[in-house]
């Protein structure tokens, strides 16, 4: 009887443990029972990304033009999208993995702003179909342990994301939301001028006054036979070799203009560049500056200087 006692018991305990074990397995929220892997694109496939705002109805398109080339539009201006903008999105898309699950119903959505009508949803595309529907939802920061008392701590941040239609919101590392901004010029190529200084032989100078050529030979710069001072033409090349802007103006203040400044880069592994600036009443503005290497970009020549950099540097070069 004791035996049989002991059977009977031992059994039941086995059932209500291999009970609890099979509930655990079907409710587990932890890290280990959901997939990590939120998307995994093979970029090179995609297409084109429309990324939705909850404040604007019109969406910001990215769409590929050729292997290496982008386009940005916002429904009624389209422009040369800048590569490393688009880089830094498509990457997101490549392996996007979850550190845990913040919430699993639709009804905590809004604590994550994650809805749809306040999260940013971002498509990801390629000929024919969609690829990716994403929510990005809100930041969330808090301190990392930091076993060295000397350095500083840095905060982890997280961005909260869903899938899809699923009702999961999963916490990833990192700031992904940054790179969807709202003003089309924030996708925009920024290049004005890209030159290797080691390449060039030739800078061209005219204004409404005043022309000249510099040139390069076996005993450096010289300008209409004089030579002109080696150090400044360096340093006026490694200020003006890799010049980016964002500071985007109205294509219409060039329509039908003259230039009243232009330089022209020439050399080695390089077609000729031109870059001309355009003098306008805006006094915020001064000068639109245009370049050979951003066809459809003109900036605003005030903001950091950048006419001051492009041409009146290099007449100073030369008057030293």
């Amino acid at each position: 009887m004791f035996k049989k006692l002991n059977t009977k018991t031992l059994i039941v305990i086995l059932l209500i443990l291999g009970g609890i074990y099979a509930v655990s397995v079907l409710t587990d929220t932890s890290e280990s029972s959901f997939d990590k892997n939120l998307v995994a694109i093979d970029t090179a496939a995609v297409q084109q990304v429309v990324i939705h705002f909850p404040t604007t109805a019109t969406p910001i398109t990215l769409s590929r033009s050729s292997s290496e080339e982008w386009t940005v539009s916002n429904g009624k201006k389209q422009f040369m999208a800048d590569a490393r903008s688009v880089k830094g999105i498509l990457s997101q898309f490549v392996d996007m993995n979850a550190e845990r699950v913040a919430a699993t119903k639709k009804a905590n959505w809004k604590n994550f702003e994650i809805t749809d009508s306040t999260a940013i949803k971002v498509e990801v595309k390629d000929k024919s179909n969609t690829l990716a529907e994403l929510y990005y939802g809100k930041f969330s920061f808090s301190q990392q342990p930091n076993s060295n008392q000397m350095q500083r701590q840095q905060p982890k941040v997280t961005t909260f994301v869903r899938v899809g239609s699923k009702d999961n919101v999963y916490a990833v590392d990192g700031f992904l939301k940054t790179a969807f901004q709202e003003k089309i010029d924030s996708y925009r190529n920024k290049k004005v001028l890209k030159i290797t200084p080691a390449d060039l032989s030739k800078v061209s100078f005219q204004s409404t006054n005043q022309q000249f050529e510099i040139t390069k030979a076996d005993l450096g710069w010289s300008a209409d036979g004089q030579l002109v001072d080696s150090a400044s033409m360096a340093q006026y090349f490694s200020k003006i070799k890799s010049t980016n802007s964002m500071a985007f103006v109205d294509n219409q203040l060039i329509t039908g203009a003259t230039p009243d400044f232009q330089v022209v880069f020439e050399g080695n592994n390089f077609n000729p560049i031109s870059i001309k600036a355009f003098a306008v009443p805006d006094t915020s503005i001064r000068y639109a500056i245009v370049s050979d290497q951003n066809a459809d970009g003109v900036f605003n020549g005030s903001t950091n200087d950048l006419f001051e950099h492009i041409f009146p540097s290099l007449l100073e070069v030369v008057r030293k």
